[in-house]
């Protein structure tokens, strides 16, 4: 079973929310053990539980009932970045909440968008299975902002539902500023959604975010069309290379990043034939491939990105790996990619 996981660019209306109530960001961040924004491509997987995480810390620092429903209030089409993209191009509402339920599971893992049809109304809704933790209704807000988010394309920016739906249970701390928005809440239900007019699934998509769009999407594209992987392993290797940039990776960190003991993380990597070592050379290397293919990238650039002080350690350990030189394995590259079109 893979770890939730959400692209680096659910961060971004939470930093917005945070910078608006003047809290440290950065040192939050790092309490959280997120990365940095500046340190992730838009494309990086991010374990949701230290979303949640962060939800806590904010709460408890800076005295706010609900980080999440701040980072609704901000929240833009633009911070979906390539599935932001995707969807805005829809030509009507129906189009984008068919594209946002289809291509949601290269955005965010461990949930399920889908319609329900009414006889004046389009159910819009949201399911998760398996993860109901602490602060969890502050991470099924969010998502539901999202949602109401792609409605408001076509029905504008001031747009709220008339009552929403959660799976959690009651927070006292959304009934205030869901009264204000003229909402109400209803929780312990089947699924988190609302309820949309069918009247307004024609409409086109007039109050598009094009402005910040293109700051949000990643040079490479093809990357975000990679589902989040549905197995352990494979979940730590698509999280942990966004962590590498600032060294090596030690387990004590990546055991706290999942909200493992160590000795758990050390069972969980045994039962499938791994010991971290191993896990850490594994991602490494192939986080140095996919970094080879950009031209545009120095061995020192790379080597940056991988953890190592020096481009000779990053050559060493590519020479273990590969059995050549990582320069003579671009030359390589290069050579065989021009060879395709001859």
């Amino acid at each position: 079973m893979g770890i939730p996981l959400v692209r680096a660019t659910a961060l971004y209306p939470m930093m917005t929310a945070m910078n608006e109530i003047n809290v440290p960001s950065s040192k939050l961040l790092d309490e959280a053990r997120i990365p940095q924004i500046d340190c992730c491509n838009p494309n990086d997987w991010i374990c949701t539980e230290r979303i949640l995480h962060l939800d806590n810390l904010v709460c408890r620092k800076g005295g706010v009932p609900s980080l999440a429903f701040l980072a609704a209030n901000a929240a833009s089409i633009a911070d979906m970045g390539e599935f932001g993209k995707h969807v805005q191009q829809a030509p009507t509402l129906k189009a984008a909440l068919d594209r946002y339920c289809d291509k949601q599971i290269y955005y965010r893992s461990s949930s399920n968008c889908y319609l329900i049809w009414g006889q004046n109304y389009i159910w819009f809704c949201r399911q998760t299975k398996g993860f109901f933790r602490d602060g969890f209704e502050q991470l099924e807000l969010y998502v539901l902002a999202e949602m109401i988010t792609v409605v408001r394309l076509a029905a504008g920016p001031n747009w709220w539902p008339g009552k929403l739906y959660f799976q959690s249970h009651q927070s006292p701390s959304f009934q205030d500023a869901a009264e204000d928005a003229g909402t109400k809440l209803a929780f312990n239900q089947e699924f988190g959604g609302f309820a949309i007019p069918r009247s307004m699934l024609v409409r086109p998509l007039r109050y598009k975010d094009a402005s910040r769009l293109s700051e949000n999407i990643s040079n490479d594209a093809a990357e975000f069309w990679k589902p989040a992987s549905d197995d352990f392993v494979g979940s730590l290797q698509q999280i942990m290379p966004c962590y590498m940039r600032d060294g090596d990776i030690k387990i004590e960190l990546v055991a706290e990043i999942l909200g493992f003991s160590i000795r758990s993380l050390q069972r969980q990597l045994s039962q499938r034939g791994m010991c971290y070592r191993d896990l850490v050379e594994q991602i490494r290397f192939q986080t140095a491939l996919k970094l080879l293919r950009q031209r545009e990238l120095s061995l020192i650039d790379i080597s940056i990105n991988l953890g190592y002080g020096h481009a000779a350690s990053f050559t060493r350990a590519f020479r273990r790996w590969a059995g050549t030189s990582p320069k003579k394995f671009r030359a390589q590259m290069v050579l065989e990619y021009r060879g395709s079109f001859a």
